[in-house]
């Protein structure tokens, strides 16, 4: 094993000293993302953890020849972008590891305007910015996820990202032309999307790529409504896709989520302001049987709200769902719709770091199952995590094959000691409960450390298959975020 400090004495010899940190807070930081897991550790166990160095290269040259340089050595390279990741992807499996840190390949390189308007891109420029100069030049981007702001486009491409317009719009996947990346050996190529996509950093770095682009919507449509239950609110909206008249956005939150977001039809006046919602929400980490009693309250908390945008060209579609919710006799509204707009992209840190001080944990699985499989997952896995958590959470992300099921998940430990522990378990049981319900563990999250052990759940057996032939082939040594998922 080389010393961390010869790994950075050499790196800044070739390199140059604003390329390379190796000092104890920018390594510490460094092997964190927002898992929680990582969150959690104090300075002995970040530094057990940390890297031996963090290298932010500024241009293509620099990046080539740090990757050559590690190939040759044989030394683990974690490439991270801003960070957002919530299943550990971007979190060192191995110490001797070494942080490649995009955050400086943050520029536009071109803007392709006429009828197919396309932006090259750096991998490193976080979505928000992007999406600021972008509306600068009269245009804005479809792929819309909710961490916008603190996540990068090299991330959206490497863990499969969806965004908030994406039942019609689709993932990263439909939004994305050529891209260009690094190998492992540094030789940088234009490559086709799908080699890299849902890598994780496990087969190369990417550097840049083509994304669609739109001009400003000077309008949008948007509604809402309020179904009696889960399977009624999913046969509708499969039947406005089947018919070919899909929203661009489209959410069905659970009672509770509704209720916790602010945005059901009838608010219980507990929930009427957002500082009372999360006073509450703290409240109920620490009763979590209270939460199951007044579940069964008839009547308190009811109603899956639906809420739907639609384009600008999207009037007739619009006007259509509006017809078959009137059909149905199903109240309809826009306020909701133009409130979840506004609050949105809104990352609340202040707010999961003080639950995080209080021996509280919040954290996310992204679910992928088919029509049928949907509601059963869903009621299995209140049943299953809420002795232990509270739990809501809404589907979104639809096709015509199925849909992501997004649940949420927040419970306090006894103590602070504990609270790892009980995280753990209420994470396991959370993935076998899916499993047993039919459903894939992942959606768009990634893999990361989080779902390692039950990674043959997470994707097709033939994705995996391909991923470890693209590594064999691209990676023979092995060094791109060693110890993952391929």
């Amino acid at each position: 094993m080389i010393a961390a400090e010869a790994i950075e004495r050499d790196l800044i010899k070739l390199l140059g000293p604003d390329a390379v940190a190796g000092d104890a807070e920018s390594r510490q930081t460094a092997c964190r993302d927002w898992w929680n897991e990582a969150l959690w550790w104090d300075s002995s166990q970040a530094q057990e953890r940390a890297p031996a160095c963090v290298v932010r290269p500024k241009n293509d040259d620099e990046l080539s020849n740090f990757l050559a340089w590690a190939n040759r050595r044989g030394l683990g390279v974690v490439a991270r972008g801003g960070g957002s990741g919530v299943c550990g992807s971007a979190v060192p499996a191995r110490p001797e590891s070494i942080i490649l840190d995009t955050a400086r390949l943050n520029r536009i390189l071109s803007l392709i305007e006429g009828p197919d308007p396309r932006v090259i891109v750096q991998a490193g420029m976080l979505g928000g910015a992007l999406q600021r100069e972008l509306n600068q030049k009269g245009y804005s981007l479809k792929h819309i996820p909710g961490s916008l702001e603190i996540s990068t486009v090299g991330g959206w491409i490497a863990t499969g990202s969806y965004g908030q317009l994406s039942t019609r719009h689709g993932g990263i996947d439909e939004q994305l032309g050529t891209i260009r990346a690094a190998n492992p050996d540094g030789a940088i190529a234009q490559r086709s999307a799908g080699e890299m996509l849902r890598s994780e950093g496990s087969l190369g770095v990417i550097t840049e790529a083509a994304l669609k682009i739109h001009p400003i919507s000077k309008r949008h449509f948007s509604l809402s409504c309020e179904f009696p239950d889960l399977e009624t609110g999913l046969s509708f909206i499969r039947e406005l896709i089947q018919s070919g008249a899909p929203p661009s956005l489209c959410r069905l939150y659970d009672p509770f989520e509704a209720q916790s977001a602010g945005l059901a039809y009838t608010r219980l006046p507990f929930f009427s302001s957002e500082e009372r919602r999360f006073q509450l929400r703290f409240f109920l980490l620490r009763h979590i049987g209270l939460v199951r009693l007044l579940r069964l309250i008839p009547g308190l908390f009811r109603g899956w709200l639906c809420i739907m945008g639609f384009d600008e060209d999207q009037e007739d579609h619009w006007n259509r769902a509006q017809c078959l919710i009137r059909k149905e006799k199903i109240l309809i509204s826009a306020k909701e719709g133009r409130l979840w707009l506004a609050q949105r992209s809104q990352w609340n840190a202040p707010k999961r770091a003080a639950l995080t001080q209080a021996g509280c944990f919040v954290d996310t699985i992204d679910v992928w199952a088919g029509w049928k499989e949907i509601g059963l997952i869903y009621e299995r896995f209140v049943r299953d995590i809420s002795p232990l958590a509270l739990v809501m959470g809404h589907a979104s992300h639809f096709n015509e094959k199925g849909a992501c099921f997004f649940f949420i998940m927040a419970a306090q430990a006894s103590s602070s000691k504990d609270l790892p522990r009980l995280y753990r378990r209420v994470w396991r049981d959370a993935m076998e409960s899916v499993i047993a319900a039919g459903g894939q563990i992942n959606h768009h999250h990634g893999i990361g450390l989080a779902k390692l052990p039950w990674k043959t759940r997470a994707y097709p057996e033939i994705f995996l298959d391909q991923m470890a032939e693209r590594k064999r082939r691209m990676d023979p040594s092995g060094i791109m975020n060693p110890g993952k998922f391929i």
